[in-house]
């Protein structure tokens, strides 16, 4: 009897061991199911985004007037400078990206003269080379100004060209993809105590005027603004381009002195801006923060004397921290975002008295 009892026992272990066995396995796959499921639907997902960018630029292509030129499978594009002829390779990681805006682009068939403008050279290679000459005219108009107009020309190696009306904005849409954008906002460093900025604002303009205490606090803000909009625009990102002869001009610039086109008027606002900053460095104490921002005019005046934009970033950095920490404390910006807007809550450490 006992032993009857007991392989019925046993019997009954072995089935519920099966059973949770059967279920495990059931479950299991159940489980892989619909993981399967899920991994199928986010590529479904992905694939429909690709093809949606593909379809657009096969469309922009098949619309555009530039489309015979252009050439299949990118592998590089190279951007030549206008004025040295050396070339760099920039990669850019989605061509899909760039060909969208540079078709988005209206481009209008022109027979206007274009030589000895401001340009530079894009050559797109790929199972053919498509070369875009990107220009930049200046015209003296009636109001003793100047006016800007866009040109493009388009030609392969075949020697079949085309020129176009393009407007300027896609010098800087090119700009965009093949120069690498500075990150003004770019640091870790916590934002210095608040009572620190104040003494040392105290003591920055101790026995200044009011009136002189107001032309510093408006002329430093004045070239923050000025070097945040110029290196942010990314023309001197090239130390060849001729935006750094425009930009440090003592004199009226003409084309027929640099290269052989009309009149430009005078435009030497990075000159302008560090004569400013010199004089309102002058009317400053002697001490630490005239130390820091004389530091900051030397860093200008190389950035201007060597083409150099990482050193103009380095000047700026200082003028940065002396606008918002210590001159016009508490931080605050006067111009809509998108400026130096998220500057208020960026510290570079470059001000010794708040270290």
């Amino acid at each position: 009897m006992k032993k009857k009892i007991l392989i019925s026992l046993l019997l009954i272990v072995l089935i519920a061991i099966i059973f949770m066995l059967v279920f495990w396995i059931i479950t299991t796959n159940v489980d892989r199911s619909a993981n399967n499921e899920v991994n199928n639907s986010n590529s479904n997902i992905n694939n429909t985004s690709g093809t949606e960018e593909n379809e657009e630029l096969e469309y922009l292509i098949s619309t555009s007037s530039i489309k015979d030129f252009i050439p299949e499978n990118i592998t590089s594009i190279e951007r030549e400078s206008y004025i040295t002829g050396d070339k760099e390779v920039y990669q850019i990681n989605n061509y899909a990206d760039f060909w969208i805006d540079i078709l988005e682009t209206n481009w209008q068939k022109t027979t206007d003269e274009v030589e000895n403008s401001y340009y530079y050279i894009l050559n797109i290679n790929g199972d053919k080379t498509c070369h875009i000459k990107i220009y930049k005219k200046f015209f003296a108009n009636n109001n003793n100004s100047t006016d800007i107009k866009g040109y493009a020309e388009v030609y392969d190696d075949t020697g079949k060209t085309q020129r176009y009306i393009v407007p300027v904005s896609l010098y800087n849409t090119i700009h965009y993809y093949t120069n690498e954008d500075l990150n003004l906002y770019e640091s870790d460093l916590p934002l210095p105590n608040e009572e620190d900025c104040y003494d040392v604002q105290e003591n920055i303009f101790y026995e200044i005027s009011d009136e002189n205490k107001k032309t510093i606090q408006n002329n430093i803000r004045l070239i923050h603004s000025y070097l945040e909009n110029i290196i942010k625009g990314q023309e001197l990102n090239d130390s060849t381009s001729q935006e750094w002869e425009i930009e440090t001009s003592e004199t009226e610039i003409t084309y027929q002195d640099l290269l052989g086109a009309q009149i430009l008027e005078y435009y030497g606002r990075l000159q302008d801006n560090y004569k400013t900053f010199v004089n309102t460095i002058n009317m400053l104490n002697e001490g630490e923060g005239k130390r820091d921002l004389l530091e900051a005019a030397n860093l200008y005046n190389e950035a201007m004397n060597e083409h150099s934009v990482l050193k103009l970033y380095e000047s700026y950095k200082i003028i940065h921290d002396y606008d918002f920490f210590v001159m016009n404390y508490p931080p605050y910006w006067n111009l809509p975002e998108g400026h130096d807007y998220p500057g208020v809550d960026t510290y570079f450490g470059s001000v010794e008295a708040l270290n």
